[in-house]
Parts: structure tokens; sequence; C-alpha cells
């Protein structure tokens, strides 16, 4: 048995899970990784710099929206890095994340380590304004509070650990996609009993 005391997560994921389920483990954290990798590339891709406006230039753009100077964007209107002056150094981070994205290879070769997320200062977006910035966490309970004022992050959606019934379906969909074999005397409900605490990342 081992002792009590200071004890890591790492030594309790190791005494509860065998190799292969700890391989399993580590391979479905790099595919969350990739999936929220693509859903920010799809964002900075769909408004390279209005997601960057809104949140690194609200301050400013509050102060000038009084002046006959200061036009908004249009509607619909394309805006690319280029149309961005005086913050170069912010505007060269997103650069840099939006090029890695795109030539993943070229950095990994250099051995550069892929960024795992971007955090941005924000200071409320309008009321009118058509955008929505999505971020994920298991540890909602360490956020700070003022993350979830009004105009932040103020609406949390929890994915929450499926059934019996959810694990079953969630298996039945792998199966099909996939076109996988499965003998008679398989029965994906039996398995989805089985599996009391698995999630989505662990089942197929």
């Amino acid at each position: 048995m081992r002792p009590r005391g200071n004890c890591s997560s790492l030594d309790l994921v190791s005494q509860y899970m065998c190799p292969d389920q700890l391989k399993c483990l580590l391979f479905y954290c790099v595919r969350i990784a990739l999936f929220y990798a693509a859903v920010l590339a799809g964002l900075l891709h769909r408004f390279p710099v209005t997601f960057f406006q809104h949140i690194a230039g609200q301050i400013r753009n509050h102060k000038s929206r009084g002046s006959r100077g200061s036009k908004d964007s249009k509607q619909g209107e394309t805006i690319t890095f280029a149309d961005v002056a005086s913050i170069d150094e912010a505007k060269k981070g997103l650069e840099e994340i939006v090029e890695f994205l795109r030539n993943p290879d070229k950095y990994v070769r250099l051995g550069a380590i892929p960024p795992r997320g971007v955090l941005l200062e924000m200071d409320g977006f309008d009321s009118n304004s058509a955008m929505i910035v999505l971020g994920a966490t298991n540890r909602s309970d360490v956020l700070d509070p003022t993350l979830h004022r009004p105009k932040r992050f103020d609406r949390g959606v929890m994915v929450e650990t499926p059934d019996r019934n959810g694990r079953e379906a969630i298996l039945k969909v792998y199966v099909s996609k996939k076109e996988l074999p499965i003998g008679e005397d398989v029965d994906l409900r039996d398995i989805a009993s089985m599996t009391i605490g698995f999630t989505r990342y662990f089942l197929p």
C-alpha cells in the first residue's frame, strides 16, 4: 500500500491507471489542446484583428468615439493586421500565434514550444458587438471573479460527465463513423455500464 501524506497527482494517477490508460489520457489531452488551437485559429481567421481590437484597444476606442475623426468599422468589413497602428508589440504577439497556427511544422522543427493558450486583457464589449470570446477551464473555482463580470465571461456552460445512456450513444457514434466491425456477442450497452466515470475522451 502506498504511504499516505503528500502525494502528487501523478502518483495518484499511476496508482489507479495502467500504462495503456496513461497513454490514452496523454493522447486525448493532446487532442483537446489541438481542438482549442483549431478554435483559436478559426476565430483569428474569421476576424483576425477585430478579435484583438475589441479586447486590447477598447479603452482607446471609447475615448476617441466622440471625436469627428474616429470612424467605426462597417459591419462585414474585412480588417487585417495592417489596419492597426500604435500597438505594435501586442500586434506582433498575435501575428506570431497566427503564423504558428498556419505553419506549425516549421516551428516544431526549430524546437519551439507550441502556445497552449492566449490571454488577452478585456474591458468589456459594446452591447451591440457581434462577437463572442470563448474560454475553457477545468478549474472554474480558481478563476478571478472579475472574469464573470457583465460584458466579460458572463455565461457559463458546464460539460458534465456522460451517464450510461450518454456513454452508449458516444460509443455508437464512434462505431458508426469508423465502421468498426463488432462481434455479435459485443453489447455496447454493457460496455457503457462498465465505464462509469469515463468521459467522451476516454471512450473511443
